[in-house]
């Protein structure tokens, strides 16, 4: 039997991807050696296949490993699992290699069929017996892929195929085989071993409560449909499946997938049945309750008294989001009721000490999108110091409800002893955002920042974003929503170091035009104080104002200079001149500027020309109408 998958080079457009076909029954450490031939891998043992929505990683185990460090994750040993399971229950799964630099690419591998036998025509018409890449799509003189006739005659000569029993090699003992002339093993009776198994902690969870937790609810349930057949009068008018029926499939396979569920392909009542069990799941419930806050649940757990009934415009609004959760049907007589089978379910999960735990989740969620925005990479500590000043706790207690926290509402990772935004891990940018930091210590947010980064994805509570919200929207007259995206693009902005000519770039795509000078001005101001106000990762959560009132006097008693390198920026420097000033900062907007003379025509081309003189500055237009700036244009020296 064969499998025959597509490898997709991650990050390539166009698309390069090769297919093949490759042998069923071996083992992942066979599967990597393979792939190590087939995508033309520098020979290594710290290869990787990362099933995604299963959250289960392959690697190989070496005593003292130091990287299964990942809670989200199962890892197991690679040499010890056979890849059928896998590759039969899974549509796709990521092969890369760990340890390496940002140039080695990853693939996307495809499941895209499993044969029981293959005649192959380049071989008198025989039945395939050795695994060979029989289509691609490349550039020509790629600099990781070869003739895949040369890597198609190695996988012939050497990589054939030969059945035996079981013996878990690692990868090293494997080239040693190939070496000596005996090909690849396949094993009829395949049989995992766990005995280098390390479960994620999630996995160790749902364990315990399906062990313990799922024969009671199940025990119940039956009682349930037992007292419901022997009272006919009696019945549940609402269930999950009930509530996941109104939806359209598309909306029921956006559902599944946002759950790591995959059934695209399936019936929608197949797909409405696996949803609802999934969504009853304890370990399930408890994730998605996250997702609320304390009164939203104290709300929740109030409806569950009521049974079906006709809620007020507050309890509406209190019970929204856990409508969204599909915990609760809404039904079109404007009536809610929290079906039973939910009922049994959470009063289980409340039992086992749900709320004292969603209490400190749901601060530690908070944390960790504040976190997100203001530091970016840190010391696991210093989020440590930011959960502490809601929640007291020791740090253990703090990293054992860190690693419950699920992967899907988690915006960042944990590397190592350090708490990185999961946008900056790939090509490690994160790296070179802790390289560019100052050697100061870390700012840690007051509970007001922390829940205003939260909710808001900026700083809202800041005076200088308050001003800027109501300029937008008292002076420009801009709506509420659009408001709030100028601001959080502010943010977004200057946090990460930005320019002005950054943030106009997004002021001028939402059509936002001052009237008068005297608003440019204004908004010239606004954007110097949001920007002096700004929390920046370089400052590690400093804002740029307190870092000049912390600086030491300079020397002979001289003051800090600003020259403009703009228009623009000398416009809002002499704007804020006064400011400055008070700071002890002096600014110099002439000697960056040269007085050119312009020609103008006050009554148009018929009119008479006018002579003025104008300064240019040299990131400003070239006033001859080049489209280049001054400083390469004219005013090259």
């Amino acid at each position: 039997m064969f499998f025959q998958i597509k490898a997709i080079r991650k990050g390539s457009k166009p698309a390069i991807w090769r297919r093949a076909y490759i042998p069923s029954n071996i083992t992942f450490a066979q599967l990597a050696l393979l792939l190590e031939i087939i995508l033309e891998y520098d020979e290594s043992d710290m290869y990787e296949f990362e099933f995604f929505q299963k959250k289960d990683r392959m690697i190989e185990w070496h005593e003292g490993d130091q990287n299964l460090h990942d809670f989200y994750y199962s890892y197991l040993n690679a040499p010890d699992t056979y890849i059928n399971e896998w590759l039969m229950n899974k549509e796709w799964f990521t092969f890369r290699m760990r340890k390496t630099g940002p140039d080695v690419p990853e693939y996307r591998v495809e499941t895209e069929k499993v044969l029981k036998s293959i005649q192959f025509q380049d071989d008198g018409n025989r039945e395939l017996s050795y695994p060979v890449i029989f289509k691609e799509v490349s550039v020509k003189n790629d600099r990781f892929w070869s003739d895949l006739n040369v890597i198609n005659e190695t996988l012939k000569n050497k990589y054939f195929t030969r059945k035996t029993d079981a013996d878990y090699m690692y990868i090293s003992e494997l080239r040693t085989c190939i070496r000596e002339g005996q090909g690849i093993a396949v094993c009829d009776e395949m049989i995992n071993r766990d005995i280098h198994t390390k479960k994620s902690a999630n996995s160790a969870l749902k364990e315990l409560t399906d062990n313990i937790l799922s024969p009671f609810i199940f025990q119940k349930m039956e009682e349930l449909k037992k007292e419901i057949d022997h009272d006919a009068n009696k019945r549940i008018t609402a269930s999950v499946e009930e509530i996941l029926n109104a939806y359209t499939k598309q909306n029921l396979c956006e559902m599944a997938k946002d759950l790591g569920l995959e059934l695209a392909a399936a019936r929608k009542d197949k797909i409405v049945y696996e949803l609802a069990s999934h969504l009853l799941d304890p370990q399930i419930m408890r994730e998605q309750l996250l997702q609320v806050d304390d009164s939203e649940l104290d709300a929740f757990e109030k409806a569950m008294e009521k049974g079906c009934f006709e809620p007020s415009e507050e309890e509406f609004q209190e019970l929204a989001a856990v409508c969204d959760l599909n915990y609760i049907a809404d039904f079109t007589d404007n009536t809610m009721e929290v079906p039973e089978e939910v009922i049994l379910v959470y009063n289980v999960i409340k039992k086992n000490g749900y709320r004292e735990f969603h209490k400190k989740a749901y601060w530690l969620l908070i944390c960790l999108k504040a976190f997100d925005l203001i530091h970016v990479v840190a010391p696991d500590k210093i989020l440590y110091r930011m959960y502490r000043q809601n929640i007291n706790a020791d740090y253990e207690d703090f990293m054992a409800v860190l690693y419950r926290i699920p992967d899907s509402l988690n915006p960042c990772r944990m590397i190592g002893n350090r708490i990185v935004s999961k946008d900056t891990i790939k090509n490690e940018i994160y790296k070179r955002i802790e390289a560019g930091q100052r050697d100061i210590d870390y700012y840690i947010p007051t509970v007001k920042e922390i829940i205003s980064y939260a909710e808001d994805g900026y700083p809202s509570c800041e005076d200088a974003y308050a001003a800027l919200f109501d300029f937008y929207h008292g002076s420009m007259h801009v709506d509420d929503e659009l408001c709030e995206y100028l601001c959080l693009h502010a943010f977004c902005v200057f946090s990460s170091g930005g320019m002005l000519s950054d943030y106009m770039d997004i002021v001028n795509e939402k059509d936002v035009t001052f009237d008068s000078d005297k608003q440019v001005e204004r908004f010239a101001f606004l954007a110097m104080q949001v920007n002096n106000n700004t929390r920046m990762f370089e400052l590690k959560g400093h804002k740029p104002l307190e870092m000049r009132m912390g600086m030491s006097d300079l020397p002979n008693g001289k003051k800090p200079t600003i020259v403009p390198m703009s228009g623009l920026a000398a416009q809002m420097l002499e704007s804020g001149k006064s400011q400055l000033a008070a700071m002890g900062i002096d600014i110099d907007t002439k000697s960056t500027g040269t007085d050119i003379p312009v020609i103008h025509y006050k009554g148009g081309l018929n009119g008479k020309a006018e002579t003025s003189m104008k300064k240019v500055y040299p990131n400003d237009l070239c006033p001859c109408g080049s489209g280049l700036k001054y400083k390469r244009c004219c005013g090259r020296r």
